[in-house]
């Protein structure tokens, strides 16, 4: 998720909530889970961070955070980040 709002899903931009979902309904059909990393994750999340958060929460999907765009780390439940 870049700072914009806009959403990046394997590189290729999202153009709408109802795609994101229907791209994760596909994930979630083989047991997948999202990577999730936000730009400026230092700053408050937008609307649209949110309502990506809501639609994971809500298909009950795991999840796993990023501090890098390449997602060469994971951050644990203390807000940890370590190497993938």
């Amino acid at each position: 998720m870049l700072a914009s709002g806009d959403i990046h899903f394997d590189d290729k931009l999202i153009t709408s909530m109802a795609e994101l979902e229907s791209k994760l309904n596909e994930i979630q059909s083989v047991q997948g889970a999202v990577w999730f990393y936000r730009e400026n994750c230092s700053n408050m999340p937008n609307e649209v961070a949110d309502e990506v958060f809501n639609l994971v929460v809500r298909l009950k999907m795991p999840l796993s955070l990023s501090t890098k765009s390449d997602f060469s780390d994971w951050v644990d439940a203390d807000g940890e980040s370590h190497p993938r």
